[in-house]
């Protein structure tokens, strides 16, 4: 049985669902690389991607939702099962997020509630939560 290769910095590892028009941007200090997860609020994964060790990564085409946010480590990921097979570490970010499209005169607004202002007055935390985050 042969090993399948790394995930590369920025690869979607899944995704369900319509696009949209927004992105998601991640700055990974950490030394380890993780799976990011954006899970509507009623627990329907939306789209998942990889960011390597000390990398920055950005994923397009999410559509307008209310989002959680959950960070997954761990070893021996399985592209044909979508997630790690052992050694999870399976964090979420305590402040939800909602992408918004709206129709003014002139265009459209896209805009951000959530993250990017938690993340500027450096309030967001990262909660540990149960392995099931990682399989949603």
């Amino acid at each position: 049985m042969s090993e399948e290769a790394p995930l590369a910095n920025g690869e979607l590892v899944e995704q369900r669902g319509p696009t949209g028009p927004h992105s998601f941007y991640v700055d990974n200090r950490d030394a380890r690389g993780f799976v990011a997860r954006l899970v509507q609020r009623d627990g329907d994964l939306r789209r998942a991607f990889y960011v390597g060790p000390s990398q920055k990564a950005q994923l397009h085409g999410i559509p307008d939702g209310v989002y959680d946010v959950v960070f997954i480590q761990g070893r021996n990921f399985s592209r044909a099962m979508g997630q790690f097979q052992s050694g999870l570490c399976v964090v979420r970010l305590d402040k939800a997020f909602e992408y918004t499209t709206e129709n003014i005169p002139g265009g459209t607004r896209f805009w951000t509630k959530g993250v990017v202002t938690q993340a500027v007055q450096g309030n967001i935390r990262r909660h540990p939560v149960a392995d099931e985050w990682a399989r949603k």
